[in-house]
């Protein structure tokens, strides 16, 4: 018998969506097939990670556990735990903007979901429009960039 994957489903994010990305990941996790796998739920705001819930996990040990964001690992009873992939369930950044796949992939932890070339040309539109715009045959409309106003204008760009 094969031994369960631990699958880390992270929820939260930087972004006024962050407070649906928790029922996201519930729904995905209530269609997995019973015992395919050991859930765990982290929610990551601000750059601070919180365990939810995990599998086989007491609510008081859930409380204690301490979840490390700089090797991906949840530290509980003494034990490091890695997980053999992550599902992001984060609606904005820092998923959609590719961050958190770069860390995925720095620590070598596979992911489910586009990777962080994509991910951060979907995010940015004005360079997205520039890249589809440089391959031959592709058309692309003329379009106009305005400046972002208000809280999280970078470069001018929106």
């Amino acid at each position: 018998m094969r031994e369960r994957l631990k699958v880390l489903f992270v929820t939260g994010g930087d972004s006024l969506e962050r407070r649906s990305s928790p029922g996201s990941a519930a729904h995905v996790m209530a269609v997995l097939p019973p015992g395919w796998c050991d859930a765990y739920l982290v929610v990551l705001e601000a750059g601070q990670w919180r365990l939810l819930q995990g599998a086989g996990l007491s609510p008081a040990e859930v409380a204690a556990a301490r979840f490390d964001g700089c090797d991906l690992t949840l530290k509980s009873q003494g034990v490091a735990l890695r997980f053999d992939v992550v599902f992001m369930a984060i609606h904005g950044a820092p998923a959609e903007t590719g961050h958190l796949q770069a860390l995925l992939e720095w620590q070598g932890v596979p992911y489910v979901g586009s990777g962080v070339l994509a991910s951060a040309l979907a995010m940015d539109k004005a360079t997205c429009k520039r890249v589809v715009a440089g391959v031959t045959g592709v058309q692309v409309p003329p379009a106009v960039c305005l400046p972002a106003v208000g809280a999280g204008a970078v470069d001018g760009e929106a």
